[in-house]
């Protein structure tokens, strides 16, 4: 999957191959380390988390799904999906001052 509007920031990424002759067969999809997939640290964007917990044994429902489709699936870590909840707790929470554009909590 190429990136050329950087979705995805440096770091380790993991592709899984679909299920081949599914109705999503020939297409992609990339899920944040906020869904477990099997075998790949589950870290939501930390990786202190991603360290400290137990590797996952199976993918989430939502991954699943995708593969068993046909599609394949690009796993990427990094603050993407951190900085988007913090602009979304934002809303409810105010900014954070010492830091533009990302909010407490």
């Amino acid at each position: 999957m190429s990136d050329s509007i950087n979705a995805f920031v440096p770091g380790p990424r993991v592709h899984i191959d679909g299920i081949p002759g599914g109705p999503l067969s020939g297409l992609s999809f990339a899920a944040k380390d906020l869904f477990d997939v099997a075998g790949v640290p589950t870290g939501g964007g930390n990786h202190d988390c991603a360290r400290a917990n137990p590797l996952p044994t199976k993918h989430a429902w939502a991954v699943r799904t995708l593969l068993d489709a046909g599609a394949g699936g690009n796993i990427a870590y990094g603050e993407r999906a951190a900085r988007l909840f913090r602009a979304r707790r934002e809303a409810t929470r105010g900014a954070q001052p010492g830091a533009k554009g990302d909010a407490t909590g």
